[in-house]
């Protein structure tokens, strides 16, 4: 067995590889948006791409060709043939993305992505014989992309909502200061 087979038969090490490459294409991705992101939007932009590759890592690299192209057209056919487990995995999958894509890009436009980049791993299983091509997959995907949207919008409103308490609170406190302190001010110089 010579080197190259050796690498390719390891999957520890495809797996570290892939990890890397993985980390280095999201590092590339912040340092690419230098100066056109804030830091903020540019880690981000780092991590939404270091996440997407470990999800194609693990939805179609690591998976060993079966040499049999699988596919199952049928809209809902697993949601009535398999235990729910799958169903519940392809939406948290996507959650993240909802959650963290919408931090560069409208939430349409973050489910118009998920659901892109949803149908590329679908291709991809299915042009490498390393999964099964599920319309239902693609379904269960972009939802979670959605309910990841979702939670981000309620964590926005909620977080605008402190804010707004916060604000209030502090300039309530401030016109009662300059009230006592207006009245205090003008009963001194009032005063005869």
């Amino acid at each position: 067995m010579n080197y190259l087979d050796y690498i390719l038969n390891n999957y520890f090490i495809i797996d570290l590889i892939w990890i890397i490459s993985s980390f280095v294409f999201g590092w590339a991705t912040f340092r690419a948006l230098e100066g056109k992101k804030s830091t903020r939007k540019r880690i981000y932009a780092g991590v939404s791409t270091f996440y997407m590759m470990l999800v194609l890592f693990y939805t179609v690299i690591s998976r060993q060709p079966t040499g049999t192209v699988q596919y199952e057209f049928v809209p809902f056919f697993s949601y009535f043939t398999s235990s729910g487990e799958q169903i519940i995995l392809n939406y948290i999958m996507f959650i993240p993305l909802g959650f963290m894509l919408p931090r560069l890009h409208s939430y349409k436009n973050t489910v118009k992505a998920s659901l892109i980049f949803s149908v590329i791993i679908e291709v991809l299983q299915l042009v490498t014989t390393r999964g099964c091509f599920e319309i239902d997959d693609i379904i269960g995907n972009t939802i979670g992309a959605f309910l990841g949207c979702i939670v981000l919008h309620q964590w926005r409103k909620f977080k605008t909502k402190q804010s707004h308490k916060h604000h209030h609170r502090h300039s309530q406190s401030f016109s009662h200061y300059s009230a006592n302190s207006f009245y205090y001010y003008y009963n001194q110089t009032h005063s005869c």
